[in-house]
């Protein structure tokens, strides 16, 4: 299966998200090409003062809605992302796409649970039918 990763913001200025120039680019992407995933990457804002406002854009939403299309699986890395995305105030959103949105830990986190919990997710992704869209691995 195809995933689509979605982080906060570029922790670099104008860098690509997961850029191998970050601490989290670097740990994700290995875990990423471990597992042999498919994976296209994105982040829902592009300042820090968007992410802490936590207002998702029609585009970004729409970026969402394609990858689900595609059959991609959509994965909200980080539990502020994947809250956000749930409370997105769309009620077509809400009920047809949040619910097929995923929560795997963030990279950059520093306890080694979630980091063998996210590598395992993607292992899990990566071997699973289209039709497993949206059901939680951890």
């Amino acid at each position: 299966m195809k995933a689509l990763l979605v982080g906060g913001y570029p922790k670099g200025e104008g860098l690509a998200p997961f850029s191998m120039l970050t601490h989290s680019g670097r740990i994700l992407r290995r875990l990423v090409a471990d597992a042999e995933l498919d994976a296209k990457y994105t982040d829902l804002w592009e300042t820090e003062a968007e992410e802490r406002a936590g207002k998702i854009s029609p585009e970004k939403l729409s970026e969402l809605n394609d990858a689900v299309y595609e059959g991609r699986q959509v994965v909200a890395l980080g539990r502020w992302v994947h809250r956000c995305i749930n409370s997105v105030d769309d009620h077509w959103f809400k009920d047809l796409i949040a619910p097929l949105v995923i929560y795997l830990p963030h990279p950059a986190s520093r306890r080694r649970y979630d980091l063998v919990a996210l590598s395992k997710g993607l292992v899990e992704i990566h071997r699973r039918p289209k039709e497993s869209l949206g059901r939680i691995l951890v």
